[in-house]
């Protein structure tokens, strides 16, 4: 699994750390190259696949991730989490042991002390949420923004090699948007992005696969298990549902099309650099081709 020398290492680092009383209730360490949790104070842990929300038994990926953040960003992050009648304080951050590089995350209940000072737990619970969901979620259109494709997308591309399964990474560019908001102005423009988010959100798996507003009038869609074929079906559906959609503000009915790119990735890690290059470059071959149309490889 990993060698004894390095769990003695880690193991001194975090003693360390505990020797501060009640400063923390859980110590995680976790090999992001290996995305294996190799230190955990339940030794039951150690050496199994890393999810944010193990600690919590989520089995899914949470929205605000700090600890994905703290790697790419080499900063210290903090949030607040809520599980059923718990409240968490989580602190992450990227730290160094013998010259190698490991994320530390830094768990502490907090329940009986925030509650004291802040309130009713239910109240509590939804302010939580609400903060959580406003670092992900772009303002505007309601799907994920760029942040959460920062954090979200390398570690989809990490787990295509890892699950030896496919995904699909989708880029969609609304046709001549700038025309949109010469002609019929900006409230125009963002009624557009608006329904062409809730469109996209109506033709992808709610538990499995993910929208997010890339910039300006771009969106990426990442759709997991599909191969080329498929990911071409649900781009030409989305694209016909926008054709055909009359899109109004102020009475004025407004006509878009949108132009697709969708690359799908198999098992062999390629770098985000890489996937966005070859969805980029489909996407553009789709507008010389005449736009209003998909381009997938």
């Amino acid at each position: 699994m990993y060698e004894n020398k390095e769990f003695l290492a880690i193991h001194d680092f975090v003693n360390n750390l505990l020797k501060v009383n009640k400063l923390f209730d859980v110590i995680r360490i976790i090999d992001p190259i290996r995305n294996l949790i190799v230190y955990y104070n339940d030794l039951s842990e150690i050496g199994v696949p890393y999810f944010c929300n193990n600690f919590l038994n989520i089995d899914e990926k949470c929205e605000n991730c700090i600890s994905t953040r703290a790697l790419n960003e080499d900063e210290t992050y903090i949030k607040i989490q809520y599980e059923v009648d718990k409240i968490y304080m989580i602190t992450a951050a990227k730290v160094s042991i013998n010259r190698k590089e490991y994320l530390m995350e830094m768990i502490k209940d907090i329940t009986i002390s925030l509650v004291a000072d802040l309130g009713e737990k239910e109240e509590l619970k939804n302010i939580i949420s609400d903060l959580n969901k406003k670092l992900v979620i772009d303002e505007l259109t309601g799907v994920y923004n760029r942040r959460y494709i920062n954090e979200r997308l390398p570690e989809d591309i990490y787990n295509v090699d890892l699950n030896n399964k496919k995904i699909s990474i989708i880029m969609a560019d609304i046709d001549g948007f700038k025309e949109i908001n010469d002609n019929f102005g900006h409230m125009a423009g963002d009624v557009v992005l608006k329904e062409v988010s809730n469109i996209i959100k109506k033709n992808i798996r709610n538990k499995h696969d993910w929208a997010a507003r890339f910039g300006g009038d771009e969106f990426l869609i990442v759709v997991q298990n599909t191969n080329k074929d498929i990911a071409y079906m649900i781009c030409e559906k989305i694209r016909r549902s926008i054709t055909n959609k009359s899109f109004f503000c102020r009475d004025k009915e407004i006509k878009v099309t949108a132009s697709f790119g969708a690359y799908t990735l198999e098992p062999n890690i390629k770098n985000i650099e890489e996937v966005l290059k070859n969805v980029d470059e489909n996407l553009y071959e789709a507008k010389r081709l005449g736009k209003n149309r998909t381009v997938s490889s």
